[in-house]
């Protein structure tokens, strides 16, 4: 089966990504895929026909006419597309040039999301390549949506009922010391002595990763495991009974499937409660990014409950116990932190959660950062998606709007005042900004009234005059324009 671009939306990894323009062209057929590292001109050279690219473009961020001569050449050699990740090079915004010719010529023009990490697209893709050639469109079809489910809840039960239903073999997956196994077939075989048989093999470590390895089980079955680095995908075969294209097809998804399990345990990994977690507590929270992270928890840890830690994204999300710190004082305490990491970047909460809502609001700020990178600073985790949102805005009228509120702003612009006048419109109160930024209240209202233009503003109480969202607005802009 030829692979198209709408394969590429199959993957896994492809999960926040969409169309920017060139829709017309998802039955473009892919031969191959790259990642582009040489810049333009040089690259023309290597363009081939039905070669899909993958660019964040950080070769020619600098240079808006060599990419979109790039785009215009990939045209020419009738290459299958381009992935473009505008979040880390280009301010959240693909060329308008491109998206034109993209919808001119029907050349599909895919936003990849600052999230992802091209390895995993191209090792999916091809993991799904050789997937394909083992199975029906109508099993291939099944086997991708089991993955695109498994990707989004995350059941590795439901998973692995669904495999052994599709192999018509009973299936075994194994992550970190617990195993599932599915209902297919289960009473021919003890489930003890399979994982006391896998285990063995697994404590050797004497096995090639992301190789099938044969195990005895009886003289009438055998066990067939694929190891990963933290999991194991295996099935029994019944030796009088092998299905060698059940088999085959085994031996085609079972590398991808353990990829899968492995990257599942890898994130679960960033993300673990510390024993004095409570579920029934509240809890405050607060997110670092630094450089050299770890260098960061060390001491956190010993008062603070870590809750995910990301060294690849260098942050690191802690929680401080409602009982234990009440709200009065909670902007001291943000204040010794800051004062003790000196992070690049401080993201907090005024109020106490329970361990649901922290989870979806670190599960957010995990989405969001990639395009959040430049963001120095102290700010509210109800400012972030503000922010977010502001980044994705066009350019043309997020300028339109800057201007216009602007004026609202003092023509000195220090970045200390308006960090405190934003502050200040956040959490409304001098007292608390003046905990958080220990410094007296007096030198909080003096930053205030030197932030604002006093040709605006007639004000003799800065606690109830100032117009508040007015001024946020220009406020969290220029965090992004700087």
């Amino acid at each position: 089966m030829k692979k198209t671009i709408e394969s590429l939306f199959k993957l896994p990894s492809m999960s926040n990504s969409y169309f920017a323009a060139g829709g017309k062209g998802m039955s473009r057929e892919i031969t191959r895929i790259d990642i582009l590292e040489t810049p333009y001109p040089e690259v023309e050279k290597f363009l081939e026909p039905n070669e899909f690219i993958f660019t964040s473009f950080w070769n020619s961020k600098n240079d808006k006419e060599a990419r979109i001569k790039l785009v215009e050449s990939m045209i020419l050699n009738k290459c299958a597309g381009i992935g473009i990740m505008p979040g880390t090079n280009l301010n959240g915004l693909i060329d308008d040039e491109i998206l034109r010719l993209g919808n001119e010529h029907s050349f599909p023009v895919i936003y990849i999301d600052s999230s992802v990490r091209w390895s995993d697209i191209i090792k999916e893709f091809y993991d799904i390549s050789n997937i394909d050639n083992k199975f029906s469109t109508s099993e291939f079809s099944k086997l991708l949506f089991y993955i695109e489910k498994f990707n989004n809840y995350k059941d590795i039960k439901i998973l692995t009922d669904e495999l052994a239903l599709l192999l018509q073999m009973p299936t075994i997956i194994m992550i970190k010391n617990n195993f599932y196994f599915s209902e297919f077939r289960s009473s021919e075989y003890v489930t003890e002595k399979v994982i006391s048989k896998i285990n063995i093999v697994r404590s050797s470590g004497n096995y090639p990763y992301n190789t099938g390895i044969v195990i005895y089980y009886d003289k009438f079955q055998y066990i067939l495991a694929f190891y990963g680095t933290n999991s194991v995908f295996a099935t029994i075969i019944d030796k009088d009974q092998v299905d060698g294209l059940k088999e085959n097809m085994y031996y085609g998804i079972a590398p991808f499937i353990v990829a899968q399990i492995d990257k599942l345990q890898e994130e679960s990994q960033r993300k673990y409660p510390a024993k004095h977690i409570d579920n029934n507590d509240r809890y405050y929270f607060f997110f670092i990014r630094k450089e050299s992270i770890h260098k960061v928890v060390s001491p956190l840890k010993n008062k603070y409950a870590i809750y995910r830690i990301n060294e690849d994204k260098n942050y690191v999300v802690c929680l401080i116990n409602s009982e234990s710190l009440n709200r009065g004082n909670i902007y001291s305490e943000y204040s010794r932190i800051i004062d003790a990491t000196k992070p690049e970047c401080f993201v907090f909460s005024d109020l106490a959660f329970n361990l649901n809502s922290i989870g979806t609001f670190t599960d957010t700020i995990n989405l969001l950062i990639n395009d959040l990178f430049f963001l120095k600073g102290i700010f509210t985790f109800s400012e972030i998606s503000i922010i977010y949102m502001l980044t994705t805005t066009p350019y043309t009228y997020r300028s339109s709007i800057c201007k216009h509120y602007s004026q609202l702003l003092s023509d000195e612009r220090d970045p200390l005042f308006l960090e405190t006048l934003r502050l200040f419109i956040v959490l409304k109160s001098i007292n608390n900004v003046s905990e958080l930024l220990d410094v007296h209240t007096n030198t909080v209202k003096y930053r205030i009234l030197k932030a604002i233009n006093p040709d605006m503003f007639y004000t003799t109480n800065i606690t109830t005059d100032i117009w508040n969202l007015d001024l946020l607005i220009p406020l969290e802009m220029l965090n992004i324009e700087d």
